[in-house]
């Protein structure tokens, strides 16, 4: 990797991907399956699974940035082919309707046929990973990965055009809601402001100043979660639907634009991502609502 040059030791490079492949020897029956879609949850003594129909977006999608590494580290190629046949699945989904906006799928595949049980849409927990690993495949290797650009363009375009979304009193935030057959839910999570940071990554390598400009949007959103806070540390789940609004919290949606749905932090790292990317990006050690040209 990137930061080879610091090891001392190149023995200890090899056990840590000798036990690497290991893991994904031990894990690999996850994959057999009638799709090739995978079991979330396994026994690997047993060698067993909980009997499960479907799984989700993100833990289908997640693996095949890992897996794949595995495979070119290893020269094996079956955990790359395992991880990125179940991935076919999302790159062309089907039925048509799991994908009611373009590059936008549903949150469920049917393990027995690869096909979605569901157009139910967002970058929320469960869905968020699969959005994620689509630009950092293409950033790992754009030659082979082309078609997973491709896709997170599209994500990303629609997002922008149907899931952004603005605190009715606070119209200078943008958060992004999710979708459901035509109604738009306005809440989100801690997990989902990794969108920002996904967005500056893809700006960034395509040359892309509305992902960027956009991106920021998303980064500054996350930012005012924490400092509305009186701890500065930003909410597990919030909302913006004004039709909710707990009394007890009426006051900080009117401030804040956004009300608390679960207080705890369990020290979820997407936001750090996000402000990383942001800080590369401007410069700036501290995101404003309204973030400067770029350049500047």
């Amino acid at each position: 990797g990137p930061v080879s040059d610091l090891v001392q030791d190149s023995s200890k490079i090899d056990v840590l991907l000798t036990q690497s492949k290991n893991l994904g020897d031990v894990l690999k029956f996850a994959f057999d399956t009638p799709s090739g879609v995978p079991y979330n949850n396994l026994n690997i003594t047993s060698g067993g699974n909980d009997g499960a129909k479907t799984n989700g977006l993100a833990v289908t999608g997640t693996l095949a940035l890992e897996w794949t590494r595995l495979s070119d580290l290893t020269g094996d190629t079956t955990y790359a082919d395992l991880s990125q046949k179940a991935e076919s699945y999302l790159l062309n989904p089907q039925p048509k309707s799991a994908e009611p906006f373009p590059g936008l799928v549903g949150s469920n595949i049917n393990i027995s046929n690869g096909q979605f049980t569901d157009a139910q849409v967002s970058w929320n927990g469960g869905d968020d990973s699969y959005y994620e690993y689509l630009i950092k495949m293409y950033v790992y290797d754009p030659k082979r990965f082309g078609l997973y650009k491709d896709r997170w363009v599209a994500a990303a375009q629609s997002t922008m055009q149907h899931l952004a979304s603005h605190p009715s009193t606070r119209p200078d935030l943008t958060f992004l809601a999710s979708y459901n057959n035509g109604t738009l839910g306005l809440s989100s999570q801690h997990l989902t402001c990794f969108d920002g940071g996904s967005f500056l990554l893809g700006g960034t390598v395509l040359n892309r100043t509305d992902f960027i400009n956009f991106g920021l949007d998303l980064v500054s959103g996350c930012h005012d979660t924490y400092n509305s806070t009186l701890t500065g540390i930003g909410p597990e789940s919030f909302s913006w639907d004004t039709s909710d609004i707990p009394s007890s919290q009426q006051s900080l949606y009117e401030k804040a634009g956004f009300y608390i749905t679960s207080g705890a932090y369990i020290l979820r790292p997407e936001v750090i991502e996000s402000f990383y990317y942001a800080w590369r990006v401007t410069g700036q050690e501290t995101v404003s609502s309204t973030p400067p040209p770029l350049g500047q």
